[in-house]
């Protein structure tokens, strides 16, 4: 199948990211290109999302986007990690990709590993001040995909993309339709409009259109 081609100061608009769902067939792939358009965070972010994350309501899908996992100072959360919410309409266009796979999952991660389930290692080995065999049971979590299983799903989609373009897309698509750097930053969760100014696609055409922005 021909690839679609986006020019490098382009962005991907909605009717791209519907064909290549349409053309994809990993159920998995198709919920993350959904995911990743309609709300621009980082492919790792997308990784860790479980299907607590998620909740429909008043017509409304909401997602649960974790924050790093450490605090400022290398410090590890305590408790319940803080994050942000995201909604977006039922209608979306995009949604319907997301959930018809999220709905197949019970529980835990919504990309789950091969070896997702909670299972425990047996080791055994000598003890060197003993001298006996010492025989053990470790309890290892189960985990969730990995980004570069992402980034080789969507290079088999197609080769000229990759995960960063639709989070930069997103961030576009929000600037220009709020005519707004200051919505678009928010959107991205960036610490300084400086940084959002680099995302945003630098086309002629976009450029005109934020000519009338607010700061």
């Amino acid at each position: 199948m021909p690839t679609i081609k986006v020019p490098e100061r382009d962005v991907l608009q909605l009717e791209d990211v519907i064909k290549l769902c349409e053309k994809e067939e990993d159920a998995r792939v198709k919920c993350l290109v959904a995911l990743a358009y309609t709300f621009g965070s980082r492919i790792s972010e997308y990784m860790q999302l479980k299907k607590e994350d998620f909740e429909q309501a008043d017509g409304q899908l909401k997602v649960r986007f974790l924050l790093k996992k450490k605090r400022e100072g290398n410090q590890p959360y305590v408790g319940i990690r803080p994050g942000w919410e995201r909604y977006i309409a039922l209608d979306y266009p995009l949604v319907r990709y997301a959930l018809e796979y999220i709905d197949s999952i019970q529980s835990g991660y919504i990309f789950p590993s091969a070896q997702s389930h909670d299972r425990e290692k047996y080791v055994k080995y000598v003890n060197k001040k003993t001298g006996k065999v010492v025989e053990k049971f470790y309890p290892i979590k189960g985990g969730h995909l990995t980004e570069d299983w992402a980034r080789w799903k969507l290079k088999d989609l197609d080769a000229g993309l990759y995960w960063h373009f639709f989070r930069r897309s997103a961030i576009t698509n929000i600037a220009v339709k709020e005519k707004s750097m200051i919505a678009a930053k928010q959107f991205a969760g960036h610490a300084s409009i400086t940084t959002t100014e680099r995302y945003v696609s630098k086309d002629p055409a976009i450029d005109e259109r934020l000519a009338a922005r607010k700061y």
